[in-house]
């Protein structure tokens, strides 16, 4: 990535140093390194983006395997635990949170790792994860269990359905857009959470601090580390520092948000299809029975 440090007019004369103000020569300017701030946006917002989707992914599916757990082989005293917990870690400050957990691991203050990149990012997504994860299987798994008191789901069972033929017919199907739903808004949050996090100096793929820089030296150009300077920013009025990788945070929430917001109003066009085929495959499967019982 190209490095502006000084920049000179057509008779060579010093007109500006890093960071520079948004101009035609630099578009969207430069931080205190000298890095085009655009070009950091080209790099960094897929990094950003992958982390996202991939932590969402993660908490949602753990949550559906652990859910499996809860609403199937967990007794009632278990499932009120995992409920309490998972009600309790609503009122926690999870950023803060992770970012106890993740300062040690992330921030190199010897000035050289001890860890890879790829080791480093597999903890933070780990962390990132398995701190939702009550939250996530006490909600999967109700659905779940609602999906089970079912009548046509219970006379599934009675006719002989195993738990596999259960759970790929008849729990999927119902609790399905509700996963994809629960994926978008877990996107959402994790957004939010890495703004919150950039803002502690907490970047994804950690950072190096250097005893003769007064920055930290981030690994990876994403968007979390770009919003790290914000207190100096609003200390120097040098706001086209922040506003882009703001406004980009902004734009994939908004994106994300409208997303989860048409799957839970297709749920809800959807519910009354629904009932209706419900009472139509009880009546069905009312009907076998009655025929297999003579």
């Amino acid at each position: 990535m190209e490095q502006i440090n000084f920049l000179y007019d057509e008779n060579g004369s010093l007109i500006g140093r890093s960071p520079l103000p948004p101009s035609s020569s630099v578009l969207l300017g430069t931080d205190p390194h000298g890095y085009s701030i655009f070009q950091q946006l080209l790099v960094g917002t897929k990094y950003t983006i992958m982390l996202t989707l991939l932590v969402a992914t993660v908490r949602v599916f753990g949550g559906y395997v652990f859910g499996f757990v809860y609403a199937f082989y967990l007794k009632a005293k278990w499932r009120k635990v995992i409920n309490s917990i998972a009600d309790g870690m609503h009122f926690l400050p999870l950023t803060l949170l992770m970012y106890i957990l993740l300062l040690p691991i992330l921030i190199a203050y010897s000035g050289e790792w001890q860890t890879t990149l790829w080791e480093r990012l597999f903890i933070q997504v780990f962390i990132m994860s398995v701190l939702v994860l009550p939250i996530t299987t006490s909600l999967i798994g109700n659905e779940m269990n609602e999906a089970i008191k079912k009548e046509y789901v219970q006379n599934s069972a009675v006719m002989g359905g195993s738990l596999i033929w259960i759970v790929l017919k008849h729990i999927n199907p119902q609790i399905g857009r509700k996963l994809w739903l629960y994926w978008a808004q877990h996107i959402v949050q994790v957004l939010q959470t890495l703004v919150h996090l950039g803002v502690l100096s907490i970047f994804v793929g950690g950072a190096i601090n250097f005893l003769d820089s007064p920055r930290l030296s981030r690994e990876i150009y994403e968007l979390s580390g770009m919003i790290s300077i914000s207190k100096e920013v609003f200390l120097t009025k040098q706001l086209w520092l922040i506003i882009p990788p703001l406004a980009i945070f902004m734009l994939l929430i908004f994106c994300f948000q409208k997303i989860a917001d048409g799957i839970s109003d297709k749920q809800l066009q959807s519910g009354g299809q629904k009932k209706r085929r419900e009472i139509k495959w009880s009546y069905i499967t009312r009907n076998l029975a009655k025929k297999t019982t003579k």
